[in-house]
């Protein structure tokens, strides 16, 4: 078995498709990056392939046994350059979505505080 990217049938049925190393031994191996790909029909006919985690954290390594592995190959060229373009997608996703949550935060932190400041220069003589 080698190392590098391959497309990889696991005992429990998935297919996916990881950056692969082994373990000295062979006996562990260490799924970097490791994606599934679903097919997506579309109403007008066309067909897109869709790439998520296999395991949905930030974790992009994962150990796991050599005997759950059935099969390792070689992916096609154009599968290769879907994998690339993937986790450079997903990746940038993660960072794109912090930012928004964390820009999002920052207006809302904005906005409270100045109802507030709103609230402290009302007539104090009204109760409601």
């Amino acid at each position: 078995m080698e190392s590098g990217i391959k497309i990889l049938k696991l005992i429990t049925g998935e297919t996916i498709m990881a950056d692969i190393e082994y373990d000295k031994l062979k006996k562990n191996a260490t799924l970097n990056y490791p994606l599934i790909f679903h097919v997506q029909y579309k109403p007008t006919g066309s067909v897109s392939m869709v790439a998520t985690r296999w395991v949905e954290s930030n974790v992009v390594s994962h150990k796991i046994k050599t005997h759950h592995i059935v099969v390792a190959a070689d992916p096609t060229e154009i599968m290769e350059e879907l994998y690339m373009d993937s986790i450079e997608d997903l990746e940038n996703y993660d960072n794109y979505e912090y930012e928004q949550t964390l820009e999002t935060k920052t207006s809302e932190k904005t906005e409270i505080d100045d109802f507030i400041s709103s609230m402290s220069e009302m007539d104090e003589t009204i109760v409601h």
